[in-house]
């Protein structure tokens, strides 16, 4: 029987069938609108919602041409990736609208009509639906997946793969041969119980790592050798007193909520959550890496959803421009959301949804031009050890170079370690709003640029609102955690903060590294720090100086609010010009607290507001909030 549908009609993909079916034709051949839906047939013509095609195989084998528009049903859901090797095309849905509700002004309060009705976005799965499981012993069920499984997900919520300990960590004891071999009094399974399995092991205060176990004994294991194969290869060493565990072996699966695959057998296996028969459960297994993978340009994708990829939802490879990523939804990727790698320019990625991704909600490898703006990401890189290896691989947006980007009026919430990352020269990080970030790693902040390529500067964050960042050294050796607000790391220079909002931080409001100069601090509100509300290290082997710091205020309860001053020697180095600040000052919390090292040995020297006045020559119409009026305090705390 015939398909068909009613059609509200996505208006794009009816003006551009329109054009078809009146005669106009573009320059090189007519544009083409093509159809997806789950009634579809692979057998149809795809150019019309009456005779739809159901597969993405199917899509994938088209001759699509430049200009080309996909149409997804929108509520249906197909299962693959989309291979677009084809420039200027566009993806998106059909029949998708938000619902309305009209109220009448004389019906009982609770009455409503509903106009019409809300059909969900289209999906495009990485996972498949798992069904048949068989028991195979005790709690533990088997089912046949044909394809290899990078994750699993039992009634919308990702499970474990087999893992020892079940929580918590084993610690390094000792290392050698580089770090190939690790002694851990933890390791007590017999001779070559974890070969063939994986160590996950937090190798610095700021990093998780991932390395194949080459062989093992009580005590010991040896690790794949070093291959220069990312990630397959620790970037920092193992030392001792870092907590690891083990997992990816069939052995280890012993607790409610964890899975294994075998790849030789093609069999799952899967202990579900309160130890219940998988088959009253819906269970997927994500199996394909991507829901895009393109090297193209001038593509858009909008209005769709992307579910339990395998490794992104989004992936973008060699050199690519001119794309648009609009009012997309992702969720259930392991490594990235959306994964610009190579060099790209002029991307907008806007109004798009991220939740649920273990890596990084947004990757930009070396992008110039592009707006980031409006997306709201949460919930990334909230599962240790899990997503991507190195320094930033449980952040929220990562841009590790390029220029004259923009990075606005986004919401992330709940990352586990940095809210954004923003390397290159020129870019503009703006109203945006980070909060409870910092939530796994140490040693960051809510906002991060790093400069050691020397390409990092000139760049405006301004009207940013941070709330909450603790920091965490679960499984580190460090016993106090590090978070910072706005962080410019090691050579950042003429770099400005201006009117940000910065509370509840574990370290400073904003954190200076060593080599740091030319930066201007101005009109922030650093409220509630734990240390610090602003940390500058200064080290005469590195440039320094030339800063502004003014019109700032630095507030606590009940808490150090000191600008802190940390020096590589017994000199005083000059910072730069500050004045017309508001420091939180009593007799218990001076204004400046300098720290130097001085033979050998740390030392520090605490300065009231006049004191500091007097010794640098700066400051000179700054002033103390507990002098103000309550008026003041209204700039504090807007409304």
């Amino acid at each position: 029987m015939t398909h068909r549908r009613h059609m509200h009609g996505n208006l794009l993909c009816l003006f551009a069938s329109a054009l078809l079916f009146t005669g106009y034709v573009l320059e090189a051949r007519a544009q083409t609108t093509y159809y997806l839906a789950a009634e579809g047939n692979d057998t149809y013509d795809g150019r019309s919602a009456e005779r739809p095609w159901q597969t993405i195989a199917r899509l994938n084998a088209a001759m699509l041409a430049p200009g080309d528009i996909v149409c997804f049903h929108a509520g249906d859901v197909f299962m693959g990736m989309i291979l677009a090797w084809v420039s200027d095309v566009t993806y998106e849905s059909y029949e998708y609208e938000e619902s309305r509700m009209l109220f009448a002004s004389n019906e009982p309060r609770g009455i409503s009509e509903t106009g019409p009705v809300r059909h969900s976005k289209p999906v495009i799965a990485g996972s498949v639906p798992v069904k048949k499981w068989k028991r195979y012993r005790g709690s533990i069920y088997s089912a046949r997946v044909e394809q290899q499984v990078g994750n699993v997900f039992a009634n919308g919520v990702q499970m474990t793969l087999a893992r020892f300990p079940n929580s918590g960590w084993l610690r390094v004891d000792a290392t050698a041969n580089g770090t190939t071999d690790i002694a851990s009094s933890g390791v007590t399974q017999a001779a070559g119980y974890w070969q063939g399995g994986q160590i996950r092991i937090r190798s610095t205060n700021y990093t998780f790592e991932t390395r194949p176990v080459e062989s093992s004994e009580p005590g010991r294991l040896r690790l794949a050798g070093h291959a220069n194969n990312y990630p397959n290869n620790f970037s920092y060493g193992v030392k001792a007193g870092f907590g690891f565990y083990l997992d990816n072996k069939l052995a280890a699966l012993d607790a409610p909520g964890e899975w294994y695959y075998d790849n030789q057998s093609k069999m799952l296996y899967f202990y579900a959550p309160r130890g219940a028969d998988p088959n009253s459960l819906t269970v997927e297994a994500s199996v394909y890496p991507y829901g895009v993978q393109t090297s193209k340009s001038g593509l858009r994708i909008r209005d769709l959803e992307f579910r339990n990829q395998s490794l992104s939802a989004l992936k973008f490879e060699g050199s690519t421009r001119d794309t648009k990523i609009e009012s997309v939804s992702i969720s259930g990727a392991m490594t990235h959301g959306i994964e610009v790698g190579g060099t790209s320019a002029s991307y907008l990625i806007d109004r798009t949804t991220i939740d649920r991704v273990n890596g990084q909600g947004i990757l930009l490898a070396h992008s110039t031009h592009t707006v980031v703006s409006r997306n709201r990401i949460t919930r990334i890189g909230l599962v240790a050890g899990y997503g991507i290896d190195n320094e930033h691989g449980m952040s929220g947006v990562v841009l590790l170079g390029g220029s004259d980007n923009v990075l606005r009026a986004n919401r992330i919430d709940s990352v586990g370690y940095i809210g954004i990352r923003s390397d290159g020269s020129h870019n503009r990080v703006e109203d945006n709003t980070i909060t409870n970030v910092m939530l796994r790693l140490s040693d960051g902040g809510a906002i991060y640029a790093y400069n050691e390529n020397g390409f990092t500067y000139g760049s405006i964050w301004k009207h940013n609102t941070i709330i909450n960042a603790p920091g965490n050294v679960d499984g580190a050796p460090a016993t106090q955690p590090e978070a910072h607000g706005l962080y410019w790391d090691f050579r950042c220079h003429d770099m400005t903060a201006e009117d940000n909002r910065i509370e509840q931080t574990t370290s400073s409001g904003l954190f200076m590294q060593y080599g740091c100069y030319n930066n201007t601090i101005r009109n922030n509100v650093i409220a509630h720090t734990g240390e610090n509300p602003i940390h500058i290290i200064t080290d005469r082997k590195y440039t320094y100086g030339g800063n502004t710091i003014k019109g700032n205020i630095f507030t606590s309860e009940g808490r150090m609010a000191s600008m802190y001053l940390q020096f590589a020697d017994a000199d005083f180095h000059p910072i730069g010009e500050l004045d017309s600040n508001y420091y939180s000052t009593t007799s218990d919390n001076p204004a400046v607290k300098r720290v130097y090292s001085s033979g050998g040995e740390w030392k520090s020297k605490d300065y009231s507001l006049r004191q500091w006045q007097e010794l640098s020559k700066q400051d000179l119409h700054s002033q103390e909030i507990f002098r103000q009026p309550a008026s003041f305090f209204f700039r504090m705390n807007p409304k």
